[in-house]
């Protein structure tokens, strides 16, 4: 890896790294809870409490905690279902705020690149004025941005 390569994915894990340090407990909590639940695991686990249940109470017949059609087992799920619900919600929000972020960046080294295209442009031209030539046929940063906006009026 070239050295500026480097010190750029350096940069990168810098970043990564400063982002995990300032979430919050709820934050955490929420990525870890989200991360458990969507995990196989966890599915097994509830089919596994679910047939439990269900086997348990049809198996007591008259004498049921929770007879059929198991009103505490659904009042118990509905209630995992929201908080469940919740924690995704906040792991989603937080990634929504890094992935913008991230799009900030992304559009800065796009900014800077084009700003180098543009004196590298201006550079071949002054090249090709010295030695007489015609410089070869770029598109511009206008021209360009005249496609992206008949782009946007054709969706």
């Amino acid at each position: 890896m070239g050295d500026p390569i480097r010190r750029n994915v350096q940069a990168m894990i810098g970043l990564e790294r400063d982002d995990r340090k300032k979430r919050t407990f709820g934050e955490r909590m929420g990525d870890r809870i989200t991360r458990f639940t969507g995990s196989l695991l966890f599915v097994f686990m509830h089919v596994c409490f679910i047939a439990t249940w269900i086997g348990g109470n049809l198996a007591c017949r008259g004498e049921a905690p929770d007879p059929f059609p198991f009103i505490f087992l659904n009042l118990f799920l509905s209630a995992e279902a929201i908080f469940l619900t919740s924690f995704v919600l906040i792991s989603q929000n937080r990634m929504s705020r890094q992935e913008e972020r991230w799009a900030q960046i992304d559009l800065l080294v796009n900014l800077l690149a084009e700003e180098e295209a543009a004196e590298t442009r201006a550079g071949v031209k002054a090249i090709c004025d010295r030695l007489g030539i015609v410089p070869p046929r770029l598109a511009d940063s206008d021209e360009l941005r005249r496609v992206a906006e008949e782009l946007d009026r054709k969706e």
